[in-house]
């Protein structure tokens, strides 16, 4: 896997970044380019993923990779978050949102690329303890 990345000093102290970096490099073949805080695209939100990979294939997979434990998150449902007990809206929205752009950019009629591409997104949460709770998007 290939790693380009904007802001390398960030990818040193980033460390729930770096947990699932690692898993992917023991899971995957070296047919992916991976973008570290290096969008290749970007919408007027200027929403930036952790993560993309762009597989030789053309499927692209964008992650948004957060900190926070279970301990700190402890409920999510489709409006909000509850972070250290306060009340947030659903930051994966801004995903969900970033991915259709990108996905519906790709399907204009005027691009090659249209049916050829598939989008998917992962919020991600390397410090929550899995055995302890599972909380669902």
């Amino acid at each position: 896997m290939l790693l380009k990345k904007s802001e390398s000093e960030l990818l040193d102290t980033d460390l729930a970044t770096q947990r699932i970096l690692n898993h992917l490099k023991k899971n995957l073949t070296d047919d992916y380019i991976c973008y570290y805080r290096y969008p290749p695209y970007f919408t007027t939100t200027n929403f930036t993923p952790s993560l993309v990979l762009i597989a030789k294939n053309g499927n692209i997979s964008v992650f948004k990779i957060y900190s926070y434990t279970d301990e700190q998150l402890t409920k999510i449902s489709d409006g909000f978050w509850l972070v250290n007990g306060n009340k947030e809206e659903n930051p994966v929205k801004d995903l969900e949102d970033y991915c259709y752009s990108f996905e519906k950019d790709l399907e204009r009629p005027r691009n090659n690329l249209r049916g050829k591409v598939k989008i998917k997104w992962s919020a991600c949460f390397p410090f929550f303890n899995k055995t302890k709770r599972a909380l669902d998007l």
